[in-house]
């Protein structure tokens, strides 16, 4: 029996989690489980998607952020700072599904100034898509063949024209706060730097906000209707939007390739796609996992690079499309399921305790999620 059952008092603190709380897996870690509340509901602090494991002689802390492109020079620290603010700086893992060694940098740091450690795990959706359909998955998949595929390649979602996806930088530091986090959240933290009393209105919402914790942007970075046209110079996309969950699942099951121009960070599709045994033509990102490369088509960032030959043998050979299927089922299945996702991470952690003489002070290495 693991020397961490029935150790953990949780709180869940985000239907972010939901998944994870559906896994056989956690309960055996969980001594008691209970639902935080805050200003938006689940919140264990302000805006933050969190469950924390608390322990006798260390917490597990996961946080859910969708992360960032390449574009943005780091990840906001905001969410890690919220944490210590609350729980101190009792020895912690710091679990990431959105993690990047180059964009995490600095919540690395931050862990290990007080006595935490980060891992990355594998990434689900907490979408509804996900939540609805990966009951079912292998029934859903029977229905998967490459025969009865209509569609070749489709980007199903919406292209954001109207309301593009937000291009900003955390930058915002001071002597308490060493490492950035983003203006529009300082006021998530215990010591929030004074307003300004200037108000601005965003042109885009309309919401009024201090001049203060106005962000800062990136000009000039590709939103998704470039992208979209950049492959269609390769291969032809057929774009597909405003479709309920049902008819979504018709469209994934009728196409043979999807395509994740990023959003925020890289789209939850991609791991639904997954779950369905359907590959993506996914362009580059420091978040991509090494799960999610094995068997997905990935471009460069800005889709120089777009790897056209292996896109069309899987389009057009029955063969090739279905070793690829495959190989994406036989992957989910052995890491991206509720149940191994948890079991990977407590393993790991419960390794690097043994490890180090009953500490939690050196991380193990999880290779397929780096």
């Amino acid at each position: 029996m693991s020397a961490l059952a029935n150790y953990f008092d949780i709180i869940y603190g985000s239907p972010r989690f939901d998944f994870l709380l559906q896994s056989d897996s956690i309960k055996k870690y969980t001594k008691s489980l209970s639902v935080a509340t805050g200003g938006r509901g689940r919140e264990i602090a302000s805006h933050a998607p969190l469950l924390a494991m608390i322990g006798n002689d260390f917490n597990i802390y996961w946080e859910y952020r969708d992360g960032v492109l390449d574009v943005s020079p780091v990840e906001s620290a905001v969410v890690l700072y919220q944490v210590l603010e609350r729980f101190g700086n009792k020895p912690f893992f710091y679990v990431k599904p959105s993690f990047s060694t180059l964009k995490c940098r600095n919540i690395v740091r931050l862990a290990q100034e007080n006595n935490g450690i980060v891992l990355g795990c594998p990434k689900w959706s907490y979408m509804e898509f996900y939540s609805k359909f990966y009951p079912q998955r292998h029934e859903i998949r029977k229905a998967a063949s490459f025969k009865n595929k209509k569609l070749d390649t489709v980007f199903l979602g919406r292209m954001r024209a109207d309301r593009p996806c937000p291009r900003v930088a955390a930058d915002w530091t001071d002597e308490r706060y060493k490492y950035p986090v983003y203006k529009s959240q300082v006021d998530f933290l215990k010591y929030p730097p004074p307003l300004v009393g200037v108000e601005s209105v965003t042109p885009v919402t309309g919401t009024k906000y201090d001049e203060s914790r106005k962000q800062t942007e990136i000009p000039g970075y590709p939103q998704r209707p470039w992208f979209v046209e950049r492959l269609r110079e390769e291969i032809p996309v057929t774009h597909i939007e405003g479709k309920t969950t049902d008819e979504a699942l018709d469209i994934y099951l009728d196409s043979k390739i999807q395509f994740q121009p990023h959003g925020v960070g890289p789209r939850h599709a991609i791991y639904e796609s997954m779950m369905l045994g359907i590959p993506s033509i996914i362009p580059e990102c420091s978040y991509l996992d090494g799960i999610v490369r094995e068997h997905n088509f990935i471009c460069s960032e800005l889709m120089h690079y777009i790897p056209v030959d292996d896109i069309n043998a899987a389009l057009s050979d029955e063969k090739t499309y279905q070793e690829i299927s495959e190989g994406i089922v036989e992957i989910y299945e052995k890491y991206m399921t509720n149940d191994a996702i948890v079991s990977g991470v407590l393993n790991a952690i419960e390794r690097s305790i043994l490890l180090n003489g009953g500490k939690s002070r050196e991380p193990v290495e999880q290779k397929i999620a780096d």
